[in-house]
C-alpha cells in the first residue's frame, strides 16, 4: 500500500466590520486563505510567509483559533490534512498575486451560499465571528464532523 503524506496548513482569520476575508479560486471554492508549512518552518511564520505571498500583505498572528482533521476529498483527490487557523491582525489591503485568485471579504451570510472547503467548519466560523471566542479542534471525515473538542479562551 502506497503511503500518502498527511499536509499540514496553516491559515489567517482575518475579519473587518462582520466580514471575513476568503480567497476564491478558480475552480469556486472558497477558504480561508493560508497554505502548506514548509519544512523547518513554524506555524505562525507560514501564515506571515504565504499572506506575502499570496497577498501582498502583513499580518500578526494573534491567537490559535481552530485546528482541524480533515479526511476526505478535495478536488477529487482523497487528502489527509491538518489546519490551524490563527487570528490574525492585517495591515492594507489583500490583492491576488497569483493567477485566477480572488480575495473577497464575506460576511456570515454570503459565507453560507459560497461553496466554502472545509463546508463542516463553516457553522463555527460564523457563530464564533468576530471575537473568536472558543479554541476548536474539529476531526472532519468528507463532509460531518466526527468529533469536536471546545475550550473556551
Amino acid at each position: 500500500m502506497k503511503r500518502r503524506p498527511i499536509r499540514v496548513r496553516a491559515r489567517c482569520l482575518v475579519v473587518r466590520d462582520g466580514r471575513l476575508l476568503v480567497q476564491a479560486t478558480p475552480d469556486g471554492i472558497v477558504e480561508v486563505p493560508g497554505g502548506r508549512v514548509e519544512f523547518d518552518e513554524s506555524l505562525p511564520f507560514c501564515v506571515v510567509r504565504e499572506m506575502r505571498e499570496e497577498a501582498g500583505v502583513d499580518v500578526e498572528p494573534k491567537d490559535l483559533i481552530y485546528i482541524v482533521e480533515f479526511r476526505g476529498e478535495k478536488r477529487g483527490r482523497k487528502r489527509h490534512e491538518i489546519l490551524f487557523y490563527f487570528k490574525c491582525t492585517m495591515e492594507g489591503e489583500p490583492h491576488s498575486k497569483e493567477r485566477g485568485l480572488q480575495f473577497r471579504w464575506l460576511s456570515p451570510d454570503e459565507l453560507s451560499r459560497a461553496a466554502f472547503w472545509p463546508k463542516p467548519l463553516l457553522p463555527y466560523i460564523s457563530s464564533d465571528m468576530p471575537d473568536f471566542p472558543y479554541v476548536r479542534f474539529l476531526s472532519i471525515r468528507q463532509d460531518s464532523v466526527e468529533y469536536i473538542m471546545t475550550k473556551r479562551h
